[in-house]
């Protein structure tokens, strides 16, 4: 986002206003600032001027147009050099975006619905139609570890429970190799 201005950012907050008219949906919202890109962002305004209205400016201090090929070309620069830096063969702009929706999911456990409001999506099903795939392999994992979990606890304590039928709120534990 070129077009995007200092005004718009708020680091005390960590989130950045996308502004209608430059929003694919055509509606603002709000994205939040990881840490990594508020060190930037702070390293960045630091070095600014008082009079640069943008953040990613034209030499001259000026906004690129929204039309100009150079927009495209430097954020496909700025792309060629991190991936040849980080020697990947591959990775395209979009490649960013979704790896923060995957994380976003994966990684810190976000709803399928939270992210889609973080990635400005104009529904879920437009989300999910791309990071789904995620939000099952999440359920299978946490599934998979409760249930290693149980497996677990019971080979340690070789415990089995028998409800006390004399008195129901009790539980009674038996162990039946007598180790405990």
């Amino acid at each position: 986002q070129f077009l995007i201005q200092w005004r718009d950012i708020d680091l005390e907050q960590g989130w950045i206003k996308v502004r209608a008219e430059l929003a694919k949906s055509g509606r603002e919202r709000e994205v939040e600032i990881i840490p990594e890109a508020r060190q930037m962002l702070e390293a960045m305004i630091a070095g600014a001027t008082s009079d640069m209205a943008y953040v990613f400016p034209r030499q001259t201090g000026e906004a690129y147009s929204p039309r100009s090929p150079w927009i495209w070309e430097a954020l496909q620069r700025s792309v060629r050099g991190a991936r040849n830096e980080m020697h990947i063969d591959h990775v395209a702009w979009h490649d960013l975006r979704r790896t923060y929706g995957c994380r976003r999911l994966n990684d810190d456990g976000l709803s399928i619905e939270e992210v889609s409001k973080l990635l400005g999506h104009s529904s879920v099903k437009v989300t999910e139609r791309h990071y789904a795939f995620l939000d099952i392999r999440r359920a299978r994992a946490r599934r998979d570890t409760q249930s290693g979990m149980v497996r677990a606890h019971s080979l340690l304590t070789r415990e089995t429970i028998k409800p006390n039928l004399n008195q129901p709120e009790i539980i009674t534990i038996e162990n039946p190799d007598n180790t405990m």
